[in-house]
Formats: structure tokens, sequence, C-alpha cells
């Protein structure tokens, strides 16, 4: 096979990868808004999210304004997501929040302070419990009334999985 050849084939297959990098999910990327928005998903309690699931593989999913507003209404207080511009995977309004496991909406507690920006944020219900820890930053203030800052949120379920992620925690200034 010539130099040619070679660079030739190791090009097509470099651009045959750039081209891969096209993700319409919604809240994943620029493209999202050109994607149909998921089905909403359903409310259940916990006992019901985790029992058709494996323990040990459950995780936090995003959710659409049209999961999280059926648990906590329109209007949020804070919000975790992964990404800076992701949908949130927790939200929280007063004392009451809402996270999606096993494709179902949970609603969740928080028996402290309600969510504000710069506070860690503990919820909980049944065998799930969820903290977020803002980090020592400054944060970010954003045009829509809320700040952001990174954080760290800890998924706890109880005889299950324990898994933590690194991401944005939004609240309203």
């Amino acid at each position: 096979m010539s130099q040619f050849s070679k660079t030739f084939m190791a090009l097509t297959l470099a651009l045959m990868f750039v081209a891969c990098n096209e993700n319409t999910a919604p809240g994943n990327d620029r493209s999202a808004d050109k994607a149909p928005p998921p089905p909403q998903s359903p409310v259940a309690s916990v006992e019901k999210a985790i029992k058709e699931a494996d323990r040990k593989a459950i995780e936090p999913s995003s959710m659409t304004a049209k999961d999280y507003t059926q648990v906590v209404g329109e209007s949020i207080d804070c919000q975790f997501r992964l990404t800076e511009v992701g949908m949130p995977i927790l939200v929280a309004k007063d004392r009451t929040g809402a996270i999606k496991i096993n494709g179902k909406v949970v609603e969740l507690e928080s028996p402290g302070a309600t969510p504000a920006e710069g506070i860690e944020l503990n919820m909980s219900a049944a065998d799930i419990h969820v903290t977020v820890t803002p980090l020592e930053d400054e944060g970010v203030q954003l045009d829509n009334g809320f700040s952001q800052r990174e954080a760290n949120l800890v998924f706890d379920l109880k005889k299950g999985r324990k898994v933590g992620y690194q991401g944005y925690y939004l609240c309203r200034s």
C-alpha cells in the first residue's frame, strides 16, 4: 500500500468519526432543539420505580419540564445538571424535589433548609437519599435569574447503589 493510500484511508476514517459526533438527543447538545421532546414520564413512588429494576443499575436520568412540573410545578428554586446546557436530573422547589429513576419521576422531600445558592441540599424518599454539595467556587450569574456553580451530587439507594456526579447546581439568585 502506498503512502498516499495510507494517508487517504486515515483521513477518510477521521472524517467518518467526526460525522458520528451528531448527538440529537434532547438536552445533550446544540442540535437538541431540533429533536422532538420525549414523552412525559409518569410519577411513581420510590418502591414502584425501583421494583422493576436491578438496584445496582439504577441511576438518575434527565428530566424534561413536563416531567418535573408534575411534582414541583413550573417555577423551581434549584436544579442540578450534569452539563451546563443539559436537562436537570434533580429539581427542587421549597422542600419538595423531583428526580427521575427507571423512567419514573419520584417526589423527594427535604427535612432541612429550602434549596438555596451555596447551601448543601439533602433530599430523600423511602430508600433514596440525594445530596448536592456546591463546590467552593464563586459561581456565575446567568441572564435568566439563576446563579450557577459547580457541585457534586451523591445518589444513594439503600441496599443498592451509591454513585456520585460532578455537574452544575443552578439556584435562583
